[in-house]
């Protein structure tokens, strides 16, 4: 066992040197078992000062000697600031008694005052003040008084305020508010604390948004100002909404607080946009308006509609709130709730006799907001109340147009099935079908082909649903497509010849299909051409030839702007079985 020896003689410990690597490594376990600061150790064996990583061996004799000569400033100063968290007040009294700066503030620490205080340790804090230490030093803002208050150390809290100038009460009452600390709060009051001091908050706002009935009781008899509003323009009864705390916002309108004020940031918006419904059904039978908007515009139902707030949505329906008011954007309630794909909400809105078809200044309707986002219940609502399919917004989208696009397929099938138009067009020129095809949507071009949409329609672009599907390879559609376009009996009249009033179009469509039959040679995707061999093979054969024509000028088959040529389509029509009807031998195929 190595021993430790005072300076007195006396042995001061017996230490296991396997617990132990080095000499730094026995400064901290006597700093441990016998309280002693490590700034102030010196080891010595043998007359010699022992370095910190000098090595230990048992049956070692080690003297202690505690030394102020050991001391660095930062090194010190940190010892005497963990021993206050510890309250350690013996380690403290010799860093002290050493010089040892008890009001230094580093960059990240606190003094040793402020420490202590705030874990609560009355004996340390009384014996810093003793020691003569600053009690109102601040570090980021708050002093030991703030500290102590902020976790209900009374008897801390009782040992400096007689110390502390009354200004540093006002921070350590909102903190003491805050937290709830009713003594601590009565004490501050006692010393004259600014009950009605602003910083970020008042004493009574901190106290209500946390729901401290008691502390809010005891600042208002100290006559705190009740509609005092805090640095955000928020008074306590604002606070308190927006937290739902009931007994809170019961107790400061029996004080006589406003419940409505400049600019709509009232307790009823407040409590309406967080679904307090208690709290909102207090502050209408306290004659809160409804209909007061913020700045921006929007109302409590809007608040209350855009959160999803249903209950609350209901509560002031029935206080007859404007159904229909907007706001700077021009968002009614019914739109807020539709484009936040609140259900329940909307159903409490259209059964009130919100109106279906106000446009946002986008041109946005309640539908198309529901529509784009997929929302397919509040659809079917929205269809129920009889709203407009075909009401088209800014850039000219309608909801099947923007449902389309996006690929909601279940909205698509309900605006179908309400009678929606297939072929409006929005800015661009653009259908419903042309969009769904560019962007891959099979289910959707399913559902508007069935519906009868016009698979030949062009856009400003010169662009059709079938050159967009096969210029981003989406060759299924374009085999849908191109099979819709033979059955309604359009390609065959009007490729016939590829120079008509179309130009370019006509040319760009027959290079489609064709890629879309060469992509995939499937049995299937040859049906349609068998069937209108069967039909009228001249004017099929031809149809096929100026398509791959067409295609081989763009470098796909042949090249050289050379003619497919009749014998050329027909080669590749029956290399996927396809056979013709008599008669054709007379062409020499």
């Amino acid at each position: 066992m190595l021993r430790v020896w005072k300076v007195s003689g006396e042995e001061l410990a017996r230490v296991p040197v396997a617990e132990l690597s080095d000499a730094s490594e026995l400064k901290r376990y006597l700093r441990v078992k016998n309280n002693l600061p490590i700034c102030l150790q010196e080891l010595l064996h043998n007359g010699a000062l022992l370095q910190d990583d000098a090595k230990l061996f048992p049956s070692m004799d080690v003297q202690l000697i505690l030394s102020s000569l050991a001391l660095r400033g930062t090194e010190a100063s940190l010892e005497l600031l963990e021993a206050a968290e510890a309250g350690e007040v013996e380690a403290m009294r010799l860093l002290i008694d050493a010089d040892v700066d008890g009001d230094l503030l580093g960059q990240h620490m606190a003094t040793a005052l402020i420490a202590g205080a705030s874990e609560g340790h009355a004996e340390v804090v009384r014996f810093l003040i003793e020691a003569g230490v600053a009690t109102e030093t601040e570090w980021h803002g708050e002093t030991a008084l703030s500290g102590a208050s902020s976790e209900g150390h009374v008897e801390v809290v009782r040992l400096l305020l007689p110390t502390m100038d009354v200004q540093f009460c006002a921070t350590a009452l909102i903190n003491a508010s805050s937290a709830g600390h009713v003594e601590v709060v009565r004490l501050l009051l006692q010393s004259s604390a600014d009950v009605d001091c602003q910083h970020s908050e008042t004493a009574l706002s901190a106290a209500s948004s946390e729901g401290h009935v008691d502390v809010a009781r005891l600042l208002l008899e100290a006559r705190a100002d009740v509609n005092l509003s805090n640095q955000h323009g928020e008074t306590a009864l604002v606070a308190a909404s927006f937290e739902g705390k009931v007994d809170v916002v019961r107790l400061l309108l029996e004080a006589g607080a406003h419940v409505d004020f400049q600019h709509g940031n009232t307790p009823l918006m407040a409590a309406s946009s967080q679904g307090h419904l208690e709290v909102v059904r207090l502050l209408l039978a306290a004659g809160g308006a409804s209909s007061v908007k913020t700045r921006h515009g929007d109302t409590t139902l809007m608040a209350a509609s855009s959160e999803g707030h249903v209950e609350v949505a209901r509560l002031l329906v029935e206080a007859k709130v404007g159904l229909d008011l907007s706001n700077q954007d021009g968002q009614t309630a019914l739109t807020v709730a539709s484009s936040k794909g609140h259900d329940r909400v909307v159903q409490v809105l259209l059964e009130a006799g919100a109106a279906t078809d106000l446009a946002d200044f986008s041109g946005e309707t309640a539908l198309v907001a529901a529509a784009s986002r997929g929302n397919v219940e509040i659809v079917r609502l929205l269809l129920e109340a009889r709203a407009c399919t075909d009401f088209w917004d800014e850039p000219r989208d309608t909801a099947l147009t923007v449902a389309s696009t996006v690929g909601h397929p279940k909205v698509v099938r309900l605006l179908l099935q309400a009678g929606a138009a297939t072929d409006a067009v929005d800015e661009q020129g653009d259908t419903a079908l042309i969009n769904a095809a560019t962007e891959g949507h099979i289910e959707v071009v399913r559902l508007l082909l069935r519906a009868g949409a016009h698979a030949g329609h062009t856009n400003q672009q010169q662009d059709r649903a079938i050159i967009a599907a096969s210029s981003k390879g989406h060759f299924e559609i374009g085999r849908l497509i191109f099979e819709s376009r033979l059955r309604q009996d359009l390609i065959l009249t009007e490729h016939q010849d590829l120079t008509d009033q179309h130009g370019d179009t006509e040319k760009q469509e027959a290079v489609a299909m064709v890629m879309v039959l060469m992509h995939d040679r499937r049995e299937r995707n040859c049906d349609v051409l068998r069937w209108r061999l069967a039909a009228d093979w001249r004017s099929t054969l031809r149809f096929v030839e100026n398509g791959f024509t067409m295609w081989g000028r763009q470098g796909a088959v042949g090249g050289n702007d050379k003619r497919f040529g009749l014998d050329g389509a027909a080669s590749e029509l029956k290399g996927r079985g396809l056979k013709f009807p008599q008669g054709s031998e007379s062409l020499g195929l």
